[in-house]
Parts: C-alpha cells; sequence; structure tokens
C-alpha cells in the first residue's frame, strides 16, 4: 500500500512550499500549511508519512506566481481539502480523487511551479 501513496505524499511534499487563495504570501501559505496538516492525517492509514512546512519558503514561492495561478494553487487545495480519509475500504477513491488533484495543480505556470520546485 505505501507504494500507492507515494504519489499522495509527493503532493504532501509540494504543499510544504505551496499556498493559493487570494491575497498575501502569507494568507496563501497559511492555507497551505492548514491543507498539509489535513492531508498527512487522512493518510496515515494507508501508509502515509509526514512532512514539515517552510513558511518562508512559501511566501517567496508565491510572490512567483501570477493572480491565476494563486487561483488555480486555491482549487487544488480545495481538493485536497476534500479528500475522503484513506482507509482500506476508500483505498480506490481516495487515490483517484488524489490524481484529479494533481492535474489541478498542474495548471499553473512554468514559473509558478518552478519557484515551488515542481
Amino acid at each position: 500500500m505505501k507504494t500507492r501513496y507515494s504519489l499522495v505524499m509527493a503532493v504532501v511534499a509540494v504543499l510544504a512550499g505551496c499556498g493559493g487563495s487570494s491575497g498575501s504570501g502569507s494568507e496563501l501559505c497559511s492555507k497551505a500549511a492548514s491543507t498539509l496538516t489535513s492531508v498527512v492525517a487522512k493518510v496515515q492509514e494507508c501508509g502515509g508519512g509526514t512532512s514539515t512546512f517552510d513558511t518562508a519558503g512559501c511566501t517567496t514561492a508565491a510572490a512567483s506566481c501570477s493572480s491565476s495561478d494563486l487561483a488555480t494553487l486555491d482549487s487544488y487545495l480545495d481538493c485536497l481539502n476534500d479528500l475522503p480519509t484513506c482507509t482500506a475500504q476508500t483505498e480506490g477513491e481516495f487515490t483517484s480523487r488524489a490524481t484529479s488533484c494533481v492535474a489541478i495543480r498542474n495548471g499553473v505556470s512554468a514559473a509558478c511551479r518552478n519557484a515551488f520546485g515542481s
């Protein structure tokens, strides 16, 4: 099961430097930090891991993103927040929905992706 969630944990790692919503970089990063905590908790039963959040790195990276990028990242974070808790019964749904969230994130510009190192 753990290898199946390497994609999800990669998503979590990206979140460690990512944010979204309109407003300042600190607002963006606050939402990302909250989302990271939520996603890490949701994947524990399916062999998830831990992650740390780099607030300073997030704020710096967010400055490289356009308002359109930030709206896309906001949708990405909303998608991750809406993931079900991963259990043996929800494993397939969780994986499918997490993959859909990654597809949303992939809509940000190259400059924004590069700023976050993804």
